[in-house]
């Protein structure tokens, strides 16, 4: 009797420990398929990190200057953004265009904040670091209304006319001499459209003349038909405008170096024509 008892206790602790390793064999397989999900999980994030990592961004920064630079994501964006979209692009570097006030634009360019700031001339920063080829030229004219007779003719007549100009632009050397020494006696304005603000100021008859890219103020005009009640009073000569680099960033001598090929490929081909046939 005593040796059955001891045979049911015996079978009884085998089949007990037999449940027991069992059980832990499922357990730790368990445990052993959520380490593998775990690490599946990590891996995925690991390789999302490493392409957004990869996938390089240059960006370039500018105010409202249509058609030069117009609204970003339109269509189109400006002759300048699509010359620089083809240029990097190509060489798979995406291309991120913000808005910013023109002086805005420049303080974050010259402080290495952004990589480029689109149209400048050399007039504009001495700071920032300027390609060799330029992607267009500039026109900087003076405009009044049709009724007012004035007429420039050198530096001194100005000081006749209440004028009105853009915070951070540059007029070229002579009229930028001119501007400092007479600052508070003409009208600055900045912000997210500062021509509409110009014209304003003339309609309500704060200002008799401004000043404005001829292309600037011819594309506005075509969607403001008032403004065609506006005329020119004196352009100055034309002015080369380029994509303007951060002086300090790491990468800009590169940068600029994949602008300035693509550009003089650009220049000599159908590529700049096809371009600029869509602003006509």
């Amino acid at each position: 009797m005593a040796v059955i008892i001891r045979w049911f206790i015996s079978n009884d602790v085998q089949h007990a420990n037999e449940g027991h390793v069992l059980s832990s064999v499922i357990d730790n397989c368990s445990r052993a398929s959520m380490q593998l999900s775990a690490l599946k999980i990590l891996i995925f994030i690991l390789i999302v990190d490493v392409n957004l990592v990869s996938a390089e961004t240059f960006t370039v920064v500018s105010d409202y200057w249509c058609p030069y630079n117009c609204e970003p994501s339109a269509d189109p964006e400006g002759f300048g953004i699509d010359f620089l979209r083809q240029a990097f692009e190509a060489k798979g570097i995406k291309v991120n265009y913000i808005l910013r006030p023109w002086d805005r634009a420049l303080a974050m360019v010259e402080s290495n904040q952004y990589h480029a700031v689109m149209s400048a001339n050399k007039t504009d920063s001495r700071l920032l670091l300027y390609p060799e080829s330029y992607f267009s030229r500039s026109t900087t004219c003076f405009f009044t209304s049709n009724d007012h007779a004035w007429e420039y003719n050198g530096v001194k007549s100005i000081d006749k006319i209440r004028l009105g100009v853009i915070e951070g632009y540059s007029y070229g050397s002579l009229l930028d001499a001119y501007l400092d020494a007479h600052r508070d006696s003409i009208t600055w304005v900045s912000g997210r459209n500062p021509l509409e603000q110009l014209i304003d100021k003339i309609k309500t008859g704060d200002i008799d003349v401004i000043i404005e890219d001829e292309n600037v103020f011819e594309h506005q005009a075509a969607v403001h038909k008032e403004w065609l009640s506006m005329r020119t009073g004196y352009c100055l000569p034309p002015a080369n405008i380029y994509m303007a680099f951060a002086p300090g960033h790491p990468d800009t001598k590169r940068y600029m170096k994949i602008y300035d090929d693509r550009m003089k490929v650009f220049l000599k081909g159908d590529i700049y024509k096809k371009i600029m046939n869509r602003y006509k």
